[in-house]
This record gives C-alpha cells, structure tokens and sequence, in this order.
C-alpha cells in the first residue's frame, strides 16, 4: 500500500465520524461516506458466515449453494454502493459480484466421463458444479487476500483456506514438480 494510500483511508475513517459541522452558531448537517475499511470489515465478517466458501465439497447441497451465492451477490452489491468506485475495495467487490454472477448464469462443463457412472458420478455428485465452486472460490480467495492485506484486517480460519497459497521456497521440489507429466 502506498503512503498516499494509507492516507486517503485515515482521512476516510476520521471524516465518517462527523455528521455535521458548525462555525460560529451555524451549523450544517452533512452525511460523509463511509470509512472503506469499514466496509470491507463488515464484507470480510458477513463472509465468514457463508460455508459455501470453505466447507468441504461433499458437504455441499447445491439449492444452499445458490441461495448462499444470491445472498453475497446481494451484500457485494450493497457494499459497492458505500465505497468510493475507484477504490481498491470496489474493484474486489466487483470482481466478486462478477464471479458470482458466473456461477450463477455459466454453463458448466460436461464431464461424461466421471468414475464411469455419467454425467453425476458416484452419489450423483455433480462434477461440473464442484468445478465451478472451485473457481468461485479461487476468485474469493484472490480478493480476499488482497483486501485483507491492503485495508490491514484480519481473516478468520475458515477463509484462510481459500487464500492463495504461500510462495514454494524449496528449489529441489519446485525442480522435481518441472519434470512431472500429466
């Protein structure tokens, strides 16, 4: 984050804090915006209530999947209209709501071919729809782990797993991974 950054959300934060001002017996009333790191608080905080996030794939009911992903559609949306366009929070916000509406609307690959009993494989799992959560996820994970870093918030366990995963350091497995076939 730059200095210019930090700067411009502290003066958000402190100028949230006043609903009006008044000089010499006048005063006025004024509604500020919002303090943005506020605002991607209450965002990281209503998801870290959504398990479609985190919870494991085959715990998954596909009607609570969606109305989950309609719910944060529903709360992205609402929180884009209380950050500046051009922040760094509208842009995640965006790219979130975004994912979710191809989620939602996409249609989803076809997978024939799965464990050899069709489309749905064994249990009449879905394959295509876990792919397309996995790619919801990814997508949350990114931004999430930009906003936290940039806005300095923390992130709970549970969202912790979809974040990107840390830097591989060990040179000889990284060389080791190179020669793999797939």
């Amino acid at each position: 984050m730059t200095t210019s950054e930090k700067v411009r959300i502290k003066g958000q934060e402190l100028l949230s804090r006043l609903s009006s001002l008044s000089l010499l017996g006048f005063g006025i009333g004024v509604k500020f915006p919002e303090a943005e790191r506020g605002v991607v608080r209450e965002i990281i905080i209503f998801l870290e209530d959504r398990r479609v996030l985190y919870v494991n794939f085959n715990l998954e009911v596909e009607s609570q999947v969606i109305d989950s992903v309609l719910s944060m559609r529903k709360e992205l949306t609402s929180a884009l209209k209380r950050v500046d366009s051009d922040s760094p929070a509208a842009k995640a916000f965006n790219s979130m709501r975004a994912e979710c509406r191809r989620f939602l609307t996409s249609p989803r690959a076809g997978f024939p071919n799965i464990a050899g009993d069709g489309p749905r494989g064994r249990g009449g799992m879905d394959a295509s729809f876990f792919e397309s959560l996995g790619k919801l996820r990814t997508v949350f994970g990114l931004q999430l782990a930009g906003l936290a870093a940039l806005y300095d918030l923390d992130l709970s366990p549970e969202l912790e797993t979809i974040l990107p995963p840390p830097p591989d350091t060990d040179e000889e497995d990284d060389l080791e991974r190179r020669h793999w076939r797939y």
